[in-house]
This record gives structure tokens, C-alpha cells and sequence, in this order.
């Protein structure tokens, strides 16, 4: 029997070029956060809370693509740096809603429009505008 060899399929080339993207981006962006003195996951916190808030804890999971208990781990950290605020519905007392402090809501506007400019020269230095808007189309229609 014939060994296949799926090195240089059309399949096996999209999915190298997906990690390789992945890797690439948080190779660059890793150490952009850091400076900032967040992880990567506190960092997604911090953002998703910063333009949409009070967030349900499960809500706060899923928009960070992080399971509930990792968001609570992570919630907890910047809860006890003083960034973060968590409160127990005053309707259903399964539910917790969680909010930034003003202190993590100072770190946000101050540490989201640097990386968003960052992400504009990161993206920019590698594809048009009309690259861009057609790659994050491709990605959206995978993702389904």
C-alpha cells in the first residue's frame, strides 16, 4: 500500500498557515501586553470589561473564549490588584456580575487605544486595508 503524503495538501497548508498566523501574532503581541503589566488572558478581561459593562460572569467566559473556571481564576488575580469587582445578582444569586474598579477602568483608557494603535502598525506592516477586510471575512466564515 502507497504512503500518503499530506505535507503539501491544500488542507495541511491552511491549517500550518492558521498556527503559523497564531503564532506570528502572539509572538508580537505577547510581550505589547506585558509591558503593559497584564497576561494576555487578564489583558481580554480588562478589554471586554472596558467596552461592555457590568458583564455576567459566564458571559465575561464566553466573549474571552475561556472556560468559567479560568475566568474566575483570572477575575480573582485582578480582583485582588484592585482592578476588578465582583457582585452577586441581587435577582438570581447563581449569577455574578463583574465590573472595573475605577482603577481598572483608568488602566483600560489608557492602555487600549496603545494597543490598538499597535495593532494597526502590526496589521498594516502585512496587509492592505483590503486584506484585511477580506481575510477577517475568510475568518468569520470559517469560524461559521
Amino acid at each position: 500500500m502507497e504512503k500518503l503524503d499530506f505535507r503539501g495538501t491544500r488542507t495541511i497548508r491552511l491549517l500550518r498557515c492558521l498556527v503559523e498566523a497564531h503564532d506570528w501574532f502572539f509572538e508580537h503581541a505577547e510581550p505589547e501586553i506585558r509591558s503593559y503589566g497584564l497576561g494576555v488572558r487578564e489583558f481580554d478581561c480588562l478589554v471586554n470589561l472596558g467596552v461592555a459593562q457590568p458583564l455576567r460572569m459566564c458571559d465575561l467566559a464566553q466573549r474571552t473564549l475561556s472556560t468559567k473556571s479560568h475566568v474566575t481564576q483570572v477575575v480573582k488575580a485582578l480582583e485582588s490588584r484592585g482592578l476588578m469587582h465582583r457582585e452577586r445578582s441581587r435577582e438570581n444569586e447563581r449569577e455574578v456580575y463583574v465590573t472595573l474598579t475605577d482603577e481598572g477602568q483608568q488602566l483600560f483608557e489608557r492602555v487600549y487605544p496603545v494597543h490598538y494603535q499597535f495593532l494597526q502598525k502590526l496589521f498594516d506592516g502585512k496587509l492592505s486595508p483590503e486584506e484585511q477586510r477580506e481575510l477577517t471575512e475568510l475568518l468569520c466564515k470559517l469560524r461559521g
